[in-house]
């Protein structure tokens, strides 16, 4: 089977002749590159080394109450080490990602948005309006924290809302990111 090049798509300057590259159907596992590509063919185990690289978030839900709407509630995100202490610094966030333009902070305020435009999903059984929230951030990796032993330290997104005129209050945390120590085999 052979492949049409177009000439001058190749580099600027080159003529409008097709070339022709040969693409054999059927190779052997030998054909394989081993010294300039990884060939990873268990997806669970690429998942979890992507996984395990970024440091990309969004975290997302429902907020509901049954004493005051929770459209438009301000939501008040820091993220921290996972045993956090009141004089524990808190992590940069990067939002929407960590570049020169992004917007960085130790702590961040998203408003709650309603939950659908007709109404009729946002409504709870206590009849006020549910809302829901998103939030899209990066760490830098390189100004993590590390425990006494090297270990880089668990991390975790503290939430906040207080509003009183709503009777909404809630102060919880949620852990994102775990390191551990490797024991070699």
């Amino acid at each position: 089977m052979k492949e049409i090049l177009i000439g001058d798509k190749k580099f600027v300057g080159s003529q409008k002749t097709d070339e022709y590259i040969e693409i054999e159907l059927s190779r052997e596992i030998e054909t394989l590159k081993i010294d300039s590509l990884i060939n990873e063919f268990d997806f669970q185990e690429q998942f979890l080394k992507e996984r395990r690289e970024s440091y990309k978030f969004c975290v997302y839900g429902i907020i509901e109450s049954r004493y005051g709407h929770s459209d438009g509630v301000p939501i008040h995100i820091k993220i921290g080490d996972t045993t956090q202490t009141p004089m524990s610094n808190w992590d940069i966030i990067y939002t929407p990602q960590n570049f020169s333009g992004a917007t960085t902070g130790y702590s961040n305020t998203i408003l709650s948005k309603q939950l659908s435009n007709n109404g009729i999903l946002t409504k709870n059984v206590y009849g006020t309006n549910k809302g829901c929230f998103f939030f899209h951030f990066e760490l830098n990796k390189d100004l993590l924290t590390k425990d006494n032993s090297g270990i880089l330290k668990n991390k975790s997104i503290y939430f906040q809302v207080f509003d009183p005129s709503r009777e909404l209050y809630l102060e919880d945390s949620i852990p994102i990111l775990f390191f551990m120590k490797v024991v070699p085999k």
